[in-house]
């Protein structure tokens, strides 16, 4: 024979018929065995929907339909059960016998503080949102354009290798922050890089011809390793009251470290970064013979 309804729990329960120890949950629809009490519908409400099972709590004090040792009478006010939110957890919850499910109620409610409110449902994005996310990670999107420039930043900042999008480590790095951006190959950052380089040093051509004067810094150093030189030339200027520096280049040097082959590489250097030699005041150096 099914449970009597005088018990406030039957509010969020519905009877099955054919099934007399048998009830279905009027919030989730989910069947649970009643077992001729309703210690299992008052178990469920109360790991599921915690509100509910305050409000259910709330109105147990005020009549003895339900045993005070299953839900302790001292809790707060309660919502309405318009109010009642479905808990957003996907696990099943487990049937409890009925004197394990007494003292796990009571036990939760010595502290009614401590009863966490379940959080509300996430919303699934709209499909637009979602082609938007995906576009923005493709060629020409901006998200996807952000990071090439931040790759490219990197690369001249830290002078690291144009190899680096090809490590292990790194890719797995970017997959994880971003798994929709495709890595560009090295000959790829590398035309990123040149491209860059021609964009900035068209800006920096434009501000050096409006600076009166100028100061030129060089110096040769050679590699121990590989014997290779290389000589290293570097404009100083002034801005208002800002002193500015700017490396003009840093070139291969196969020939001997004579006056005239250094004298040649800074002329030639001018002339491509269109320096009028007029406006250069000094040439700093070192204190060695061919400088």
């Amino acid at each position: 024979m099914a449970p009597s309804k005088k018990s406030c729990v039957w509010k969020f329960y519905d009877k099955i018929e054919g099934a007399s120890n048998s009830a279905k949950c009027k919030l989730c629809q989910k069947s649970i065995k009643s077992c001729g009490n309703t210690t299992n519908l008052i178990g469920h409400i109360k790991n599921v929907y915690k509100v509910a099972f305050r409000e259910l709590n709330n109105k147990s004090s005020k009549n003895s339909n339900i045993d005070s040792n299953t839900i302790n009478t001292n809790t707060q006010s309660v919502t309405t059960v318009a109010d009642v939110q479905p808990s957003t957890s996907s696990a099943d919850v487990m049937e409890l016998t009925e004197e394990a499910d007494a003292d796990k109620i009571s036990d939760s409610f010595k502290d009614e503080g401590n009863v966490p409110v379940p959080p509300a449902p996430k919303r699934q994005k709209s499909i637009m949102s979602s082609f938007e996310q995906i576009y923005a990670f493709s060629a020409s999107g901006n998200k996807a354009l952000k990071i090439n420039s931040a790759l490219v930043y990197m690369i001249c900042k830290d002078n690291q290798p144009f190899t680096i999008v090809e490590n292990e480590g790194f890719r797995n790095l970017i997959k994880v922050i971003a798994p929709h951006y495709k890595l560009p190959s090295k000959t790829t950052l590398t035309r990123w890089v040149d491209d860059k380089y021609a964009a900035l040093s068209t800006v920096f051509k434009e501000k050096l011809s409006n600076i009166e004067n100028l100061t030129l810094t060089t110096d040769v150093w050679s590699e121990t390793m590989s014997m290779r030189s290389f000589l290293g030339i570097t404009a100083h200027f002034g801005v208002g009251n800002e002193l500015l520096s700017i490396t003009l280049g840093v070139y291969p040097s196969n020939e001997r470290h004579t006056s005239e082959h250094i004298a040649e590489m800074l002329l030639k250097t001018c002339t491509e970064w269109g320096i009028d030699r007029d406006k250069i005041s000094s040439v700093v150096t070192d204190n060695v013979a061919n400088m």
